[in-house]
């Protein structure tokens, strides 16, 4: 039986898109063999933002796989966000997209 876990992370990246109030959000990874439905959960709302890395685990088994995960948030500019994972919390500089470097 599979159990709601918060997976460990190697890299993380964030976008945000003025025109769109959105961050674009990737963070990559290897977590257990036997993880399924990765996702970043927001745990606080912007200007604040904090995603938590978290997947199905199980049965358990020996071996990794590596995975890449992507997430919209929508909210207010910030220069900063969290990613916690399993085996470490990181603060990120988000990369601002102004409106006018949009591609139309």
């Amino acid at each position: 039986m599979p159990f709601l876990e918060v997976e460990p992370f190697t890299t993380a990246q964030a976008t945000y898109v003025e025109s769109e109030h959105a961050y674009l959000v990737t963070v990559s990874g290897k977590a257990p063999k036997i993880t399924s439905g990765i996702a970043l959960v927001e745990m606080s709302a912007p200007p604040h933002l904090e995603v938590e890395v978290k997947g199905w685990t199980g049965p358990l088994e020996r071996g990794t796989e590596t995975y890449t995960v992507h997430g919209v948030f929508r909210g207010p500019i910030a220069k900063t966000i969290k990613v916690h994972g399993s085996n470490r919390t990181e603060t990120i500089e988000v990369h601002i997209l102004a409106s006018e470097q949009v591609p139309a």
